[in-house]
């Protein structure tokens, strides 16, 4: 939440990170805010993450990081690399 926060520039009410982790009301189930079924994690040294299914990703923002604003504005020139 504070990433999000930090990262935007917006407060939780606009970006939708309201916490670490929530209850989802769609799936009846503890999600955490980076949480995606469509996102896949690579381990280091570009192995595969061990993780069965799913991965972590910013897709439950609801407004864009400064990076990806960046990114957007400069027509794709930008690189934009993150490390969790």
């Amino acid at each position: 939440m504070g990433h999000a926060t930090i990262s935007t520039g917006a407060l939780p009410a606009t970006h939708g990170m309201i916490a670490n982790g929530w209850w989802d009301r769609d799936s009846q189930s503890m999600v955490t805010c980076t949480s995606d079924p469509g996102a896949k994690n690579i381990a280091y040294a570009g192995g595969v993450s061990s993780a069965a299914v799913g991965g972590d990703s910013a897709w439950r923002m609801r407004v864009p990081a400064f990076a990806d604003e960046l990114r957007f504005q400069s027509g794709g020139a930008t690189r934009v690399v993150t490390f969790r």
